[in-house]
C-alpha cells in the first residue's frame, strides 16, 4: 500500500494532508488490524467460544429440565381431560367378588356395595360355592 508523508510525524504529516487535499469525504475500506488489535481479538474469541460453550452446557440441562416437567404436565392434562370426558377416574380398590348362580356372572363389588365390574363364572367358582348355598340358607344338609 502506497502511503503520503511518511518521513512526517503523525500530527505534521496529518497537517500536510488537510493543506493539500482538495476536499474530505467519508469514504468506507478495508482497514488492517495491528498485532495488538489481532491478539485481543483472539483473546476475546476465545472466551467468547468458552461463555457459548458453557451457557449452551447450562441450557440443554434447563431445557431437558422443561422438557420432563412439560411431559409431566401434558399427562395431567390428559388424564384431566379424560376424567372431564368420561365423567369417572380409574382407580385400584380391594373388591368382593361375589358368585351370582342365577345369572353365572362374578360381581365385583365396591366396599359401598355397589357393583363396578361382571364376568363369567369360572367352572371351579361354580364349585366353590356349593357349600355356601347350605350356610346361606341355615339347613347343615342333615
Amino acid at each position: 500500500m502506497k502511503r503520503l508523508f511518511v518521513d512526517l510525524d503523525p500530527t505534521s504529516r496529518l497537517q500536510m494532508l488537510k493543506d493539500n487535499c482538495i476536499a474530505t469525504k467519508k469514504h468506507s475500506y478495508s482497514k488492517p488490524y495491528s498485532h495488538d488489535e489481532l491478539l485481543a481479538m483472539q483473546q476475546e474469541l476465545i472466551d467468547l467460544m468458552m461463555e457459548h460453550q458453557r451457557r449452551k452446557a447450562e441450557f440443554e440441562l434447563v431445557r431437558a429440565e422443561y422438557r420432563e416437567e412439560m411431559k409431566r404436565i401434558d399427562r395431567d392434562i390428559i388424564a384431566n381431560m379424560s376424567g372431564l370426558r368420561d365423567k369417572a377416574r380409574t382407580v385400584d380398590e380391594e373388591c368382593f367378588i361375589i358368585a351370582n348362580l342365577e345369572e353365572g356372572v362374578a360381581e365385583y363389588c365396591n366396599h359401598e356395595g355397589e357393583i363396578v365390574y361382571t364376568r363369567p363364572l369360572e367352572p371351579s367358582e361354580r364349585q366353590a360355592n356349593l357349600p355356601n348355598i347350605t350356610t346361606m340358607t341355615g339347613t347343615t344338609g342333615k
